[in-house]
C-alpha cells in the first residue's frame, strides 16, 4: 500500500500528460509508466531497512516533482499559445495574399478584357477605314471611266459634227460652183432653144401657122427691101439694054423674089441651126458638169455615210469598253472587299485566341499563386508544429531527466537503507525515469551508478529500456 501511494502521483504524471498531441496512444504511455514503476518497485522492494527515512525525503521529492509538473504545463501552454498565434498570422497573411492577388488577378482580367475590346474596336474601325477607302476608290475609278467614256463620245461627236459640216460645205461649194457654170452656160442653152424652135417654125413642124408666121417675119424684116433693090438692079440693068419690056426681064423678075425668099430661108435655117448647135453643146457640157457635181456630191454623202458608221462605232466601243471596265472595277471591288474581310476575320480571330491565351496564363498564373500561398500556409503551420513539437518534447525530455537525477539523488540521500539497496532503488528509478526521458527523445537517467538502459532516439518511438522493471509490478500490491 505505501509503493501503491507513492506511484500514484508518477501514474498521475504518466497518464495525465498530453501523449496524445505527440502520436502516443494511452496504452503505450501506461505501458512505459508500469515499465518504469515496476523498476522502480523492484528498487523499493529490496531495501526494507530505510523505509522510514525514505517517507520523508520522499515528499520533498514528489514536491519537487510537482514543480516539475506545473513547469511543463506552463511551458506546453506557452508553445500552444505561440502555435496559435503563429496560424493566425499564417492564416491573416494567407488572406491577405489571397485578396491581393485576387484584386492583381481582376485588375489583369480587366486588362486583358480592355486589352482586347481595344483591339477588336480598332480592328472593326480599320474594316471600316478599309471599306470607306475601297467605296471611295471604286467612286473615284468610276468617274474616272465615266470621263473617260464621255470625253472618247465627246470627241468622237465632234469629229463626226467637224466632218459631217465639211461635207456640208464641199456640197455648197460643189452647187455654188455648179450654179455659175449653168449661168454662164444658160444663155447658150436658152439660144439654142429659141433658134431650134425657130427652126422648127421654118420647117413647118410647129403647124403651118406657126411657118407662115415665121415667114411672115422674114418677109417683114429685110426681104422687102432687098427684093424692092434686087428688083430695081435687073430693071435699071433691062432698061440699060432696051429690055424692059423684054420677056427676061419680066422672067427674071418673076424668078428674083421667089429665090431671094428660099435663099433668105436657108440662110435663116443655117443661122438658126448653128445658134442651136451651140445651145446643144452648151447643154452637153453642162450635163458633162452636173455628172461631175452628182460625183462629187455622191462622195459627200458617202462620205457622211462612213462618218456616222465611224461616229457610231466609236461610241459603242467607248460604251462597251465602260461597260467593261465598270465590270473590272466591280470585280476589283468584290475582290477587295472579300481580302478585307478576311483579314478582318483572321484578325478577330487572333484577338479572340490572344484573349484566350491570356485568360488561360491569367488564370493558371492566379491558380499557380494562390496554390503557391496555400502550400506556404500548409508548411508554415507544419513548421509551426515540428516547431511546437520540438520544444514541447526538448523540454519535456530535459524534465524527465531532471526528473531521473532527483529520484536518483533521493535515493542517494535517504537514511535507513544500506548501500546496495540505495543504489539498486537509484538504479530503478533512474532507469524507469530514463525510459519516460527516452519516450519523448532524451537519453536514460544518470543514477548512482549509471541510470538504466536508456530509451530510444526517435522523439515519437516507444524506448526499449523500460520493460525489464515489469517483473517488479507484482511488489506494488
Amino acid at each position: 500500500m505505501i509503493l501503491h501511494k507513492i506511484l500514484k502521483p508518477f501514474l498521475w504524471i504518466l497518464t495525465g500528460c498530453r501523449f496524445d498531441f505527440f502520436g502516443i496512444s494511452a496504452g503505450t504511455a501506461l505501458s512505459v509508466g508500469v515499465g518504469a514503476a515496476g523498476a522502480l518497485g523492484n528498487g523499493l522492494a529490496s531495501s526494507s531497512a530505510g523505509k522510514a527515512g525514505q517517507k520523508a525525503s520522499w515528499a520533498a521529492y514528489m514536491q519537487q516533482l510537482a514543480a516539475m509538473q506545473n513547469s511543463s504545463n506552463a511551458q506546453e501552454r506557452n508553445a500552444t499559445i505561440v502555435r496559435d498565434q503563429n496560424q493566425a498570422y499564417n492564416q491573416y497573411a494567407y488572406d491577405q495574399t489571397g485578396q491581393i492577388q485576387g484584386q492583381m488577378y481582376g485588375t489583369a482580367l480587366e486588362g486583358n478584357n480592355q486589352d482586347s475590346n481595344y483591339q477588336n474596336t480598332a480592328n472593326a474601325l480599320g474594316l471600316q477605314y478599309g471599306t470607306d477607302a475601297i467605296n471611295q476608290s471604286y467612286k473615284a475609278l468610276m468617274g474616272g471611266a465615266g470621263g473617260s467614256r464621255d470625253a472618247l463620245n465627246n470627241g468622237a461627236t465632234g469629229a463626226y459634227n467637224a466632218q459631217m459640216g465639211a461635207a456640208t460645205a464641199r456640197d455648197a461649194n460643189y452647187n455654188d460652183a455648179f450654179k455659175g457654170i449653168q449661168g454662164y452656160y444658160d444663155p447658150y442653152m436658152k439660144a439654142g432653144t429659141g433658134a431650134l424652135s425657130s427652126q422648127q417654125d421654118l420647117m413647118g413642124l410647129n403647124g403651118k401657122a406657126a411657118q407662115d408666121a415665121a415667114f411672115t417675119g422674114l418677109q417683114n424684116g429685110q426681104y422687102t427691101e432687098l427684093a424692092k433693090q434686087g428688083e430695081n438692079s435687073l430693071l435699071q440693068n433691062a432698061a440699060a439694054t432696051g429690055g424692059v419690056r423684054g420677056g427676061n426681064t419680066a422672067a427674071a423678075l418673076a424668078q428674083f423674089r421667089p429665090a431671094m425668099m428660099q435663099n433668105i430661108i436657108d440662110k435663116q435655117t443655117a443661122n438658126l441651126a448653128g445658134m442651136s448647135n451651140q445651145g446643144l453643146n452648151a447643154s452637153n457640157s453642162l450635163a458633162g458638169y452636173r455628172s461631175d457635181l452628182g460625183n462629187q456630191l455622191a462622195g459627200v454623202n458617202a462620205d457622211r455615210g462612213n462618218f456616222g458608221a465611224t461616229y457610231k462605232t466609236a461610241l459603242g466601243n467607248n460604251n462597251s469598253n465602260y461597260a467593261l471596265r465598270v465590270g473590272d472595277l466591280g470585280s476589283q471591288k468584290a475582290t477587295q472587299f472579300g481580302g478585307l474581310k478576311t483579314a478582318n476575320a483572321n484578325r478577330t480571330a487572333d484577338i479572340g485566341s490572344q484573349w484566350i491565351k491570356n485568360q488561360t496564363a491569367l488564370t493558371n498564373q492566379n491558380y499557380g499563386n494562390i496554390l503557391n500561398n496555400y502550400l506556404g500556409y500548409i508548411n508554415g503551420n507544419r513548421q509551426n508544429a515540428i516547431d511546437y513539437s520540438n520544444g514541447t518534447n526538448g523540454y519535456q525530455a530535459q524534465l524527465f531527466q531532471q526528473m531521473g537525477q532527483a529520484g536518483a539523488n533521493q535515493a542517494q540521500q535517504a537514511g535507513g537503507y544500506n548501500q546496495s539497496s540505495a543504489l539498486g532503488w537509484g538504479n530503478a528509478m533512474g532507469q524507469g525515469l530514463g525510459a519516460l526521458a527516452g519516450l519523448f527523445g532524451g537519453g536514460g537517467g544518470s543514477g548512482s551508478s549509471g541510470g538504466g538502459g536508456g530509451g530510444g532516439s526517435g522523439s515519437w518511438g516507444v524506448p526499449s529500456g523500460y520493460g525489464s522493471g515489469g517483473y517488479g509490478f507484482a511488489g506494488l500490491h
